[in-house]
């Protein structure tokens, strides 16, 4: 995965542009990107360790701006997919590279996750 640097340069502009006009956009642009993000968790084993940057990214944002709920519900399948190829070591990694804020941000994030998404093995 020799793309990887781009890709990730791109999924950045992408959501710092989201977070800007995010009002003035239609929610099919967030739908696009959690689709990217999907695509990235899904080449788990060349991309894990680049997954804690777009994550790291994505709290930082949630930090320092607001992203409009409508599209952060669109985003949420496609982080997900992200957090689900972390192993603990990028999850502790996280945490270090983390703010307090976005620590508390995250934790918030996983528990949803964890609550909503993570397959526990019952049907």
């Amino acid at each position: 995965m020799k793309c990887i640097a781009p890709f990730i340069s791109v999924t950045r502009f992408l959501l710092n542009e989201l977070s800007l006009f995010g009002n003035k956009l239609e929610t099919k642009c967030s739908n696009n990107l959690s689709r990217l993000y999907s695509e990235l968790a899904s080449y788990k084993s060349k991309t894990r360790k680049y997954v804690v940057y777009i994550l790291s990214d994505y709290m930082a944002l949630l930090r320092k701006q607001s992203i409009d709920r409508t599209h952060q519900q669109k985003l949420q399948r496609g982080i997900y997919s992200l957090i689900d190829i972390c192993s603990q070591h990028e999850l502790r990694q996280l945490l270090t590279i983390m703010g307090d804020t976005e620590k508390e941000l995250f934790k918030k994030l996983y528990s949803d996750y964890d609550r909503d998404h993570k397959f526990k093995g019952k049907v």
